[in-house]
């Protein structure tokens, strides 16, 4: 939270909300997100936006700082809310990650006295995934899109390097059939 500076605890007359087209990305892929902050009586607003694994990005009224993403400086509110742009480039592993973030709505005054009100956003789960799997469990993966290193995920025993045999299949996903076998028959 904002308690050092900004008030002991969370104020439900703040809100901190994430928002994102994307919650399911491709690794290494960069989504724009935002953090609308609002509370109608006071006039100004901060953020503070964690991640556990990718990059934070600063966007126009936002900076990066240690990681994180704060307030480049404190922003007026309009309609009793401010939207906070950054963006987040997903790791290269695969896996859920998760943006936290803190928003912080004030008086302006700059004096870190109990005129300032703020509250957590509920996390922001971001899932990265190349849209490959190994449905089969040898260790190689088939994609959505056809690509991939498994010619037949249906089958643990077809792989890149498996043992080629008779049987009018390509065992060892090299795109030749029976090749020098090594069981099953002739060729």
């Amino acid at each position: 939270g904002c308690g050092a500076c900004h008030g002991s605890s969370a104020s439900s007359a703040t809100s901190a909300t994430f928002s994102t087209a994307d919650t399911t990305v491709e690794p290494g892929e960069t989504i724009n997100v935002s953090l609308v902050v609002g509370h109608a009586p006071l006039g100004g607003a901060g953020l503070n936006v964690s991640a556990t694994g990718g990059t934070l990005a600063a966007g126009s009224n936002t900076r990066a700082s240690a990681g994180e993403i704060t307030q480049s400086s404190t922003q007026v509110m309009s309609g009793g809310s401010v939207t906070f742009n950054f963006t987040w480039t997903a790791p290269a592993t695969e896996g859920t990650y998760t943006l936290r973030g803190a928003g912080n709505a004030g008086d302006r005054e700059r004096s870190g006295d109990s005129d300032d009100k703020w509250n957590l956003a509920s996390s922001l789960s971001l899932a990265v995934d190349d849209g490959c799997e190994d449905l089969d469990g040898d260790g190689f993966e088939s994609c959505d899109d056809g690509s991939g290193d498994d010619c037949d995920d249906t089958d643990a025993t077809v792989r890149p390097g498996g043992s080629e045999t008779c049987d009018l299949e390509d065992d060892d996903c090299d795109g030749t059939i029976d090749e020098s076998p090594s069981s099953g028959g002739t060729s």
